[in-house]
């Protein structure tokens, strides 16, 4: 049970020059009486935000300014605000982090805390109207930014900034009747000075004369240090990428509408990665009152550093503060088929259907560690340094059960187990909404949604196993009835 919380929001803004410039501020509180021990351990006592924003056009709305900023403060015993400061958002415990302990904002670990301040930042100009366009953003948050008691946030400790430019041509010409054209650049630091995101990008759209549409988008991203790819663990280098991806679609005005869309992906540190996914689409619309869609994907994903675990030993590389994070390739491919079918009896009365069949499997090989902090150097277990790894298979199905490593071989490092990380996901949900709107403004409404999901362990992707796994799986299934009622009429 939820114990009594007490949430309140408050929002003022001022208009001025007939719209063109708004000042607002907002503020939000949130006060629990806690009155277990588990309570006091997990959850804030109080929960505090404050928050000004202006919005300003001029040159006839041409151009624009908004900036946002606010303030954070959460309160509580030791041990909730521990959790806030080890939560993924901001990991204020992982090895090698240059902390600053001045005022109220300082980032040092401290497990005595019993309140954390933050602040965020949001900035964006620019130009909205004409044959050239462009923008520019900054979005910062400071590492002791909490906003999850009022709303949601699942990041902290960033300075992110992102500059485009845009050509667009609205008047048809000889073969099109539209086209945007946009380059870009984003990068983000965290408070310690690393950039730990970087990207360049591209995209090109355009519509025929005959209303077919096709884009293509580019990203180059090199590597860059990542603090969260070891759970907690000391910064790292993240390997980079480059997508490419197009989308082609008919025109969407026919009865049948065809759409396509392919991305691929090639790494840039080593040979392990890349990714190729199709989505196609058709729409059928045989009247005004059905739609059907039908939208199968697959999706094979090749992920160099998937991490796998983190394994205690004093013996583990300088840096990694006695522990060993593992990490492996992982092969995964997905499948799945979104169908929706909507049907207008009559103005009052519709039906709305919905389902997913979705088969997943995942794969892991080439165990490895990194060799350093901030470093793109790993050793691969049972290659580098002597070590060895030993496949442990179930006596009777002969099933993976597991890996047993040794990291150094004749070494002084002790072997250690890693459970088989195999996966197949398996899962089928279906939803029907039934409306019936029996007199103006009130509605019945007849919901059954259906979900049934399984998982084993076989790491490889069989279409016709799985398939067939699902339909044995147990179905949940729930039925739900909704309605309002206009007073008045």
């Amino acid at each position: 049970m939820e114990p009594l919380t007490n949430y309140f929001i408050g929002r003022l803004r001022k208009d001025f020059r007939g719209g063109a410039t708004r000042i607002g501020t907002i503020a939000t509180m949130v006060n629990r009486a806690l009155t277990n021990p588990d309570e006091v351990s997990r959850l804030r006592s109080n929960a505090q935000n404050v928050g000004l924003d202006l919005d300003h056009h001029w040159a006839n709305r041409a151009y624009s300014l908004n900036i946002q900023s606010a303030l954070t403060h959460i309160g509580g015993d030791t041990a909730s605000i521990t959790r806030a400061q080890t939560a993924s958002a901001r990991y204020y415990q992982r090895p090698g982090r240059n902390e600053t302990t001045d005022g109220l904002f300082s980032t040092a670990f401290d497990p005595t805390r019993r309140s954390l301040y933050g602040y965020g930042f949001y900035a964006r100009m620019a130009k909205a109207t004409g044959n050239w366009l462009w923008e520019t953003q900054q979005n910062w948050r400071s590492p002791g930014f909490e906003a999850n008691d009022m709303g949601v946030l699942n990041r902290a400790d960033y300075k992110w900034m992102i500059a485009n430019a845009v050509r667009q041509w609205t008047t048809p010409g000889s073969w099109y009747r539209n086209i945007w054209t946009s380059i870009g650049a984003q990068q983000q630091f965290n408070y310690e000075g690393d950039r730990n995101d970087l990207d360049y990008h591209a995209y090109w759209q355009a519509t025929f004369k005959n209303y077919m549409n096709v884009s293509i988008f580019d990203i180059l991203h090199p590597s860059y240090y990542d603090e969260r790819l070891t759970r907690g663990g000391p910064t790292v280098i993240h390997y980079g990428y480059n997508l490419y991806s197009g989308f082609l679609t008919t025109d969407s005005r026919s009865r049948v509408v065809e759409q396509l869309q392919v991305q691929y992906s090639t790494p840039r540190d080593n040979s392990e990665g890349g990714r190729l996914a199709f989505y196609p689409t058709v729409v059928v619309k045989p009247s005004s009152r059905i739609l059907v869609s039908v939208s199968p994907s697959f999706d094979h994903d090749r992920t160099a550093q998937q991490y796998v675990t983190a394994v205690s030993d004093p013996t583990a590389p300088a840096g990694f503060a006695g522990t060993r994070y593992v990490f492996g390739r992982l092969e995964q491919k997905t499948f799945s088929v979104d169908t929706r079918t909507n049907v207008t009896f009559t103005p009052n009365l519709t039906l709305e259907l919905f389902a997913q069949p979705f088969l997943a499997s995942g794969k892991y090989t080439s165990f490895k560690e990194f060799a350093e902090t901030k470093s793109r150097r790993m050793n691969l277990f049972g290659r580098d340094n002597g070590s060895t790894v030993v496949t442990n298979r179930d006596p009777q199905t002969s099933g993976i059960t597991g890996y047993t490593i040794d990291p150094d071989g004749a070494g002084p490092s002790s072997t250690f187990t890693v459970g088989n990380p195999d996966f197949n996901l398996r899962s089928l949900r279906g939803t029907g909404v039934l409306r019936w709107e029996y007199r103006p403004g009130s509605t019945l409404y007849f919901v059954w949604t259906q979900e049934r999901e399984g998982f084993d362990q076989f790491g490889d992707f069989n279409f016709s196993r799985d398939r067939s796994a699902l339909f044995r799986d147990r179905p949940t299934n729930i039925f739900q009835i909704k309605g309002t009622y206009w007073i008045g009429r």
